[in-house]
């Protein structure tokens, strides 16, 4: 059973990359001239694979830069945390040294 990744690289990545279909497999053609899209069509779909691609890996940078600063937040978080619970302890100290 192919995964969503293997499906998209067979049905759209391969076609827009230089790759054509042969009897019942995807080869590359190698020095050969590579298959051009037949119509319109296939063109803007070729560009809007590229578009969606684009975003999708713009959209995985974004998301590996937020977990970088969800950890920085969390590390910052327990730090706070900490200090505010010793000063909590050092008043509670002072407070039952009177």
């Amino acid at each position: 059973m192919m995964i969503a990744d293997e499906i998209y690289d067979h049905v759209l990545v391969q076609a827009c990359s230089g790759y054509i279909r042969g009897s019942g497999y995807i080869r590359e053609l190698g020095a050969s001239p590579k298959s051009k899209p037949s119509s319109g069509v296939a063109t803007r779909r070729c560009a809007q694979v590229e578009a969606a691609t684009r975003r999708a890996e713009e959209a995985e940078a974004q998301s590996v830069k937020l977990a970088e600063e969800l950890t920085t937040v969390k590390y910052e978080l327990a730090e706070m945390n900490s200090n505010f619970n010793q000063q909590l302890l050092d008043i509670q100290a002072q407070l039952r040294g009177r």
